[in-house]
């Protein structure tokens, strides 16, 4: 893969457009990117890995976007390059929030990704889903976003310490960038499987165990139904012998079986037995009972006869004194109808002669004929004066009207004055405030600038406290870092000297003789140079955050314009001032609005009172004339009933009243007497004819028979039962003699008992072989399950098997596990290719290897050792010279990137550009002449190499090719490319 061109905006310490055309530097091959600590060197890199990757693997994805970016400037990351012989460029832009273009307050701007190829001038898109342009980088790089980062960049410094650390630390660095995750997790997952086989398989053979149990106590249970020998309690019974056990108790359980089943016949035939006598002694005894019946009926049989003679006597009077009750209650009933009927007509006579009104005859058409003819003269007096009063009421009503219409004249006039002088003087009042303002608009936007500048004043006096604080945590910084730099170049020639062997040249000057060899100064603090580096960091991040918060105060300051030194609280009393007036003359605005609103509404209600004058004037003639024409109709109506009394007609509507709903009365009187005459009549017709027909003489005979028609009931039930007693009692006495009475009762309790006995003999016998055929059942249904688990489990034991050895394969022996077995073959790898780097570096005296000594596979499987051609010798990395570390390193670099590009997914290689990240600044005068060599010869075969640093000299002799400044306005960074 070869990188072409990187192009973002908005992004990272850049708050512009920023292009770096790396076919332009191809010429050079050899370039350096310099820039302050802090400035956003490797933010090209960063940008590459975001157009590829959508993420950036040492940085958060969550401030991507420029703090000093304009709100129209959006963040990207466009990314050109070749691969497999093809252009494609591919672009991103992240998930951030911005400024609104308009208004307050911000607007989301969403991620979008995309992937196209450039043929020529034709460009065709690929790809636009996160998804699919991931698949087609994984085809065209093969690598991730943290080994794109690892091949691309190289950390000097940290391939350093990889060269120099030991087995622990190093294989954290082989397992991120060859991904030893897997291995570590496939050996995870085997453990979780051989686990969870061993459990299966130990439920199982619990499940076989529970059903042992139950085989055990169902045959224990059958060896005691059928008295056969149990088990040894000395012996732990298993599956066999659990199966011949239960086949040795097949025959005592048919033996059992037998027993049963000749008891029960015994039991049988003695049932058998006993019911034939208990029925007999039944017979005996029932037929005892109807003898003794028989003759208790036959003593009774004459008095029930007599009674039942007198009862049928009784029965046949009751007619004849039914009848002559019947004709005597009639002739009660006439003569009250008749009494009736003459008080009625005495009662109507007396009313009618209170309004001299008269009745011909007690006749109920007489008296509905005079009763008529008092309604209609009474309905033609009333009409008369109903026709009055309507009269004197219209007139009334004409003259009320005039003079209602009188008073709404009078009305109208009034308020229309009133109004007239409260619409003068509301205008008046909404002349006075013409001069006012339309709206606040012009308030309302000085209050709103006010308050921004008192929070930004605010804001501003706390960026200033900041860094002043600041400021101090640098100062204090950059003296760790001077006091640390001397620590560091006091302990290294010491530091060096403990690594001396006696009789070994020595990697400075060669000789094998260390008569004076250097000593720890002081109290023998060691400084590292891991320590200078952590001493820079924290004087890089100091600077940083200093300039952050000084571009920050900046910022307030430009926007508060001519506030930038006011103070605050000058600034509030403006604001406070300003909202005052604001509050004034919102209140001034809406009083006028109100005026304005009520002369509105007094100017409607004038206009409303002279519509209504106006039709009040055209109404007056009508209403006086109605006046003069209902009068003049009154008092003839009024002459029209001068001689009738009203009151009078009252008394009279109600006699008339009363008249009416007695006549109803008197006519149900008169019709009710004729029926009770006819009635009378009737009842004595009757009573003679059924006296004739009877066998008395007279009624008073039939009275001396009758009897209550309760005993008289009794008496004939009396009979009917004794006779179907008597009947029932000689046939149930035949039908057993027909069956056989015995001359003697048999003793049936006695057979009962005997029977019962053989009965429960049997029952004992039936249970004891019902519980043995159970028991004998489960211990099949058990042994049959243990069979079929035994049977089941066999595949899943093979499989718990497997698991088990799988798992302690990859888990290993001795530390010599599958993780660490290919991490050392990716090592043995990456130290060939950096072998050949090295030796070509050193002119053939030095290559690396992996340490396989002790199989190469124990806690010291990881460790590095450096072949020294000249002595024939291997050596510690650590007792080569600076110089001679450095190319160590590099050599190792370039063999990581080699091989992680090669175990990408895609038939890639080594990028055709490096660009190696810092680890010079520990280089003395030599060893920087001898790295700045090496570097020239990697150039030299054919590779663009970039080198991030400080280190004035290597600014000083390699070519800027990338020169990365702080803008002068503190506001981020900018990149000037150097062809």
């Amino acid at each position: 893969m070869k990188p072409l061109k990187i192009e973002f905006a908005a992004f990272g310490s850049y708050p512009g457009k920023v292009e770096v055309d790396f076919t332009a530097l191809t010429s050079r091959g050899l370039f350096v990117i310099s820039g302050d600590t802090g400035t956003g060197k490797t933010t090209v890199f960063d940008a590459m890995s975001f157009a590829l990757f959508g993420k950036m693997p040492l940085k958060p994805n969550d401030d991507i976007r420029s703090h000093h970016a304009d709100a129209s400037m959006k963040t990207y990351a466009q990314f050109t390059f070749e691969a497999g012989g093809a252009v494609y460029v591919a672009r991103q832009t992240p998930t951030y929030e911005r400024p609104s273009l308009r208004g307050s307050g911000t607007t989301t701007e969403r991620r979008t990704v995309s992937l196209s190829r450039i043929d020529g001038d034709l460009v065709t898109t690929l790809a636009t889903s996160v998804r699919d342009v991931a698949d087609y980088i994984n085809d065209l790089i093969g690598l991730n976003a943290e080994q794109f980062q690892r091949v691309m960049v190289l950390p000097q410094g940290e391939v350093q310490r990889f060269l120099l650390d030991d087995s622990k630390d190093r294989e954290e660095l082989l397992r991120r960038l060859f991904g030893g995750d897997v291995f570590a997790a496939i050996t995870q997952e085997l453990k979780e499987l051989s686990r969870k086989a061993d459990d299966d398989v130990g439920d199982v053979d619990e499940k076989i165990t529970v059903q042992l149990g139950v085989a055990v106590q169902a045959i224990t249970e059958a060896q005691e139904q059928l008295d056969a020998e149990p088990f040894d309690e000395a012996e732990q019974p298993d599956r066999e012998m659990l199966g011949k056990q239960r086949i040795a108790l097949d025959a005592p359980a048919g033996e059992l079986q037998t027993q049963a089943a000749a008891s029960r016949q015994k039991a049988d035939r003695a049932k058998t037995e006993a019911a034939k006598a208990a029925a007999a002694a039944d017979r005996y005894d029932r037929a005892g009972q109807h003898r003794s019946r028989l003759k208790e009926l036959a003593d009774e049989a004459a008095s029930v006869n007599a009674a039942a003679a007198a009862a049928a006597r009784s029965a046949s009077a009751r007619p004849v004194t039914d009848a002559a009750d019947r004709a005597s209650s009639a002739a009660a009933v006439e003569a009250s109808a008749i009494a009736a009927a003459e008080a009625s007509f005495l009662e109507l006579c007396r009313i009618g002669e209170q309004i001299d009104l008269t009745f011909p005859s007690p006749s109920p058409v007489d008296i509905a004929t005079a009763i008529e003819r008092a309604k209609s003269e009474l309905t033609a007096h009333r009409e008369v004066l109903s026709q009055r009063d309507s009269a004197v009421e219209a007139a009334a009503r004409a003259a009320d009207d005039l003079a209602g219409w009188e008073r709404s004249v009078e009305s109208i006039q009034g308020d229309t004055a009133k109004i007239k002088l409260d619409a003068d003087g509301v205008r008046e009042q909404v002349d006075a405030s013409a001069g006012l303002p339309s709206d606040t608009a012009a308030l309302d936007a000085e209050c709103e600038q006010l308050e921004a500048a008192l929070q930004n004043t605010k804001r501003r006096d706390g960026l200033r406290a900041d860094c002043g604080d600041a400021e101090e945590a640098e100062r204090a910084a950059d003296i760790f870092v001077k006091e640390t730099m001397v620590g560091y170049l006091q302990s290294e020639a010491p530091r060096m000297a403990a690594q001396l062997v006696a009789g070994e040249p020595c990697v400075v000057c060669g000789s094998t003789e260390h008569p004076q060899p250097a000593e720890v100064s002081g109290d023998g603090a060691v400084i590292r140079h891991e320590d200078v580096q952590r001493a820079q960091a924290q004087l890089e991040e100091a600077r940083a955050k200093r300039s952050t918060l000084e571009v920050d105060l900046a910022a307030v300051k430009a926007t508060l314009g001519a506030d930038a030194e006011s103070d605050a609280d000058d600034v509030t009393t403006r604001l406070g001032t300003a909202q005052q007036a604001r509050a004034e003359l919102t209140a001034a605005l809406e009083e006028r609005s109100e005026l304005v609103a009520k002369l509105k509404v007094l100017e409607t209600q004038l206009s409303s009172l002279g519509t209504e004058a106006a039709m009040l004037a055209g109404a007056e003639l009508g209403l006086r004339r109605s006046v003069e024409e209902a009068t003049a109709s009154a008092d003839a109506a009024t002459a029209a009933a001068a001689g009738i009394n009203a009151s009078a007609l009252d008394a009279r509507a109600v006699a008339i009243t009363e008249l009416d709903e007695r006549s109803g009365s008197h006519q149900t009187l008169v019709d009710d007497k004729a029926a009770a005459t006819t009635s009378r009549a009737e009842a004595d017709t009757t009573l003679a004819t059924v006296l004739a027909r009877s066998s008395f003489e007279t009624i008073g005979d039939a009275q001396a028979v009758l009897l209550d028609e309760g005993a008289e009931q009794a008496a004939v039930d009396a009979q009917r039962e004794h006779q179907r007693e008597t009947a029932e009692a000689e046939v149930a006495l035949t039908t057993l003699e027909e069956e056989g009475v015995p001359e003697r009762r048999p003793d049936a309790e006695a057979l009962t008992s005997v029977a019962n006995e053989a009965d429960q003999t049997a029952k004992a016998f039936e249970e004891r072989h019902t519980r043995a055929q159970g028991a004998l059942r489960r211990a099949v249904d058990a042994i049959d399950k243990i069979d079929d688990l035994q049977r089941g489990s066999a595949l899943l034991r093979e499989r718990a098997d497997a698991a088990r050895k799988a798992h302690a394969v990859c888990h290993g022996r001795n530390d010599v596990n599958l993780l660490r077995w290919v991490l050392g073959q990716q090592l043995d790898q990456v130290a060939a290719v950096a072998s050949a780097h090295l030796r070509q570096m050193s002119s053939g005296r030095y290559g690396i290897r992996r340490n396989d000594e002790e199989g190469g596979l124990g806690a010291k499987g990881l460790d590095l050792r450096i072949d020294d051609a000249h002595t024939g010798r291997s050596r510690e990395p650590r007792s080569l010279s600076g110089g001679e570390q450095f190319q160590a390193s590099l050599a190792l670099a370039l063999g990581l990137a080699d091989v992680v590009s090669r175990a990408g997914s895609a038939r890639s290689h080594s990028p055709e550009a490096l660009f190696i990240d810092e680890g010079f600044g520990s280089l003395d005068l030599n060893a920087l002449d001898e790295a700045i060599s090496t570097l020239h010869g990697l150039q030299e075969q054919g590779r663009m190499v970039g080198v991030i640093t400080h280190v004035e000299a290597m600014k000083e002799r390699l070519h800027p090719g990338i020169v990365v400044e702080r803008r002068p306005d503190g506001r981020g960074s900018e990149l000037t490319v150097n062809p």
